[in-house]
């Protein structure tokens, strides 16, 4: 270091300080990481614009060198590759999932996360920043028009991927289940709704509590139960192109015989267990549609009726069956 000059050594030495803290102890606001940038370039230039006389050719050339690749280091750090590589990642990897139906919240991302923001068109940098309780480079003004959202993927409270998705021409979005933020638990699942080519990712609630009378019980979070004042209840699924329900309410009495007179019944079972008598009906309404009908028999009788397209009869059996099983009594 002997026949350098002190001003150049302290513009390397500036630079390495500068890319350390940036890149392993904290993300550095665009202003300082720039104009301390700046000034590294500038004092090996000037460090060497002062020793110009004294250093032979090689030197001086060598010095030049120093700083156009200690420039080039810092704009390589400024823009970080690996935070481009893995936008690109995310892209590619959520199109690949679009023929799913369903996946874990984990299941989104490709690289390991601790949570999604989703800012909505028009929503300021500044705000992005208050909600998420970070300053980054990285956060942009979502101002681009109202065709935007921007994806925001955090990491040990560091963005460490973020990117714009077009609501018209991409073939994905992502909708968090109530604010801003997806936290990455097992908890909620991602339902992919498909709308011609593009494919909305929805987050829920894997299961939710529902109270009816004296029972209660576990439902997919799938279900809403829709706000009526009538003597049963109505659950419905928060997809606009399937019209699937499903209906709860408490009968007076129940004779199976009776029951079953008047119905174009396709399979039946008893499920009876050491809880509850229980009976079970798949019973046909047309060519398309049918109804699966649980009556659970205790110290009340109750009726669970779901309606559906035949080819979604299978999973919706399941989920009736989880239902049952999760029946308590107040």
């Amino acid at each position: 270091m002997k026949d350098k000059s002190i001003l150049s050594s302290l513009g390397i030495i500036l630079f390495f300080i500068l890319t350390a803290i940036d890149k392993f102890i904290l993300e550095l606001p665009d202003i300082i990481y720039i104009l301390v940038g700046i000034i590294s370039i500038a004092l090996i230039i000037i460090g060497f614009l002062c020793d110009k006389k004294k250093q032979p050719t090689k030197k001086k050339i060598k010095t030049i060198l120093l700083a156009f690749l200690i420039t080039f280091l810092l704009t390589l750090v400024y823009i970080n590759p690996f935070y481009l590589y893995r936008n690109y990642q995310v892209i590619k990897h959520i199109e690949s999932i679009t023929n799913k139906e369903q996946i874990e919240i984990k299941e989104l991302i490709p690289f390991d996360f601790d949570r999604i923001y989703v800012a909505y068109p028009y929503t300021a940098k500044e705000q992005i920043e208050k909600d998420i309780k970070i300053k980054s480079r990285y956060i942009k003004d979502n101002n681009v028009n109202d065709d935007y959202q921007e994806i925001i993927i955090i990491k040990d409270n560091k963005v460490i991927s973020s990117f714009l998705v077009s609501l018209s021409n991409d073939n994905f979005t992502i909708q968090p289940m109530s604010s801003n933020i997806i936290e990455n638990k097992n908890d909620h699942i991602f339902l992919i709704y498909k709308d011609g080519k593009k494919h909305h990712f929805n987050e829920y609630p894997k299961n939710q509590k529902m109270s009816y009378r004296n029972i209660t019980f576990t439902m997919p979070g799938t279900w809403y139960e829709e706000d009526n004042e009538d003597d049963y209840k109505f659950y419905y699924l928060d997809d606009p192109g399937n019209n699937d329900y499903m209906t709860l309410k408490e009968l007076s009495k129940f004779k199976e015989k009776e029951y079953k007179k008047d119905l174009d019944i396709i399979e039946e079972k008893n499920l009876t267990n050491q809880y509850y008598e229980i009976f079970y009906y798949k019973v046909k309404i047309d060519e398309i549609h049918i109804e699966q009908r649980i009556i659970i028999k205790g110290d009340s009788i109750y009726e669970f009726s779901l309606s559906s397209e035949k080819e979604r009869a299978p999973k919706y059996y399941k989920e009736l069956l989880n239902i049952i099983d999760s029946i308590n009594t107040k």
